[in-house]
């Protein structure tokens, strides 16, 4: 099942929602995707938010990096 949160939400809506819906699933891991616009420390709030939930296995999602060769 995927969960896809694609509104714009404050972290502290962010944190309220993102709990309910951890619950609600019942699984222990998510994978987070942020583009390269999302500033690193804002990642990181996001992966702070997301353990605090008790959500213990976040898995990091990488696109390749287009390389010309």
């Amino acid at each position: 099942r995927q969960m896809c949160i694609r509104d714009r939400l404050s972290l502290s809506e962010f944190r309220g929602t993102f709990k309910t819906l951890a619950e609600q699933s019942g699984r222990s891991g998510v994978y987070l995707r942020a583009d390269q616009g999302v500033p690193y420390g804002r990642v990181v709030e996001v992966l702070a938010i997301m353990r605090g939930a008790g959500v213990g296995n976040i898995g990091l999602v990488a696109e390749p990096e287009d390389v010309a060769r």
